[in-house]
């Protein structure tokens, strides 16, 4: 995807690893990368904390804290995108879940997430404070977004 971009800077790098040597005034982390096992959690948002400014904010995005209670099939549309959620179950704080991505004629893609962490409140809110950041505000009522800043 790099080769693609034209005007603007790219960089290959994982995230965990990233490191510009500059900050910014907005750090978006999206896409429930912080689901992931403690140790890579923390790694995230230190690479978070690495590139935000003194008075910056930090978008985060993780799973709904209640994701999988309810095992019954979602469909929803994003854009030109059907999006659908089945085989759903939840041991403890692991999900368990099949989605399907159906583009029409841009194509159908499916993952199958097989016992994914779910970040609860308690575990984010000491994640944070481990990295150097602290919750702002939860932006929505699912507590799925939520804004962050540094100690």
């Amino acid at each position: 995807m790099l080769d693609l971009i034209e005007g603007a800077e790219t960089v290959l790098s994982r995230i965990e690893d990233l490191d510009l040597g500059r900050t910014f005034g907005g750090v978006l982390l999206m896409s429930t990368l912080i689901n992931a096992p403690e140790d890579a959690r923390l790694a995230l948002l230190r690479s978070v904390r690495r590139h935000l400014a003194p008075n910056g904010v930090a978008l985060i995005e993780r799973y709904d804290p209640e994701i999988g209670n309810d095992p019954t099939p979602t469909e929803r549309h994003l854009g030109a995108v059907t999006i659908r959620v089945s085989e759903i179950s939840r041991d403890a704080d692991r999900i368990y879940q099949t989605i399907d991505y159906d583009g029409g004629t841009h194509g159908h893609w499916q993952i199958r997430i097989e016992g994914r962490h779910v970040v609860n409140d308690d575990e984010m809110l000491a994640s944070l404070a481990e990295a150097g950041l602290r919750l702002l505000h939860w932006i929505d009522p699912q507590r799925r977004w939520l804004a962050a800043a540094l100690l």
